[in-house]
């Protein structure tokens, strides 16, 4: 599966995960739905999911490395 579409699917997936909230049928049936209007499976969409929030924490974590190496180059 092509990255933008991943990107694309967990974030969709995520993002009406959160807004619909509620027990895992109801987090589910988000899943099954959104799977079948993208023609893919759907633990597809469940992992394009758990994708984009990985890609969130890493995100995060590489901005604030960032800013200590920029804090330490500055110290030098």
């Amino acid at each position: 599966m092509p990255d933008q579409f991943r990107l694309y699917l967990g974030r969709r997936y995520n993002r009406l995960k959160n807004k619909q909230g509620g027990d895992t049928a109801n987090r589910q049936n988000v899943g099954l739905d959104l799977a079948h209007n993208q023609g893919v499976s759907s633990r597809t969409v469940e992992r394009a999911g758990a994708f984009v929030s990985a890609r969130k924490v890493i995100d995060r974590s590489m901005h604030n490395l960032f800013l200590i190496a920029i804090d330490v180059i500055r110290k030098q």
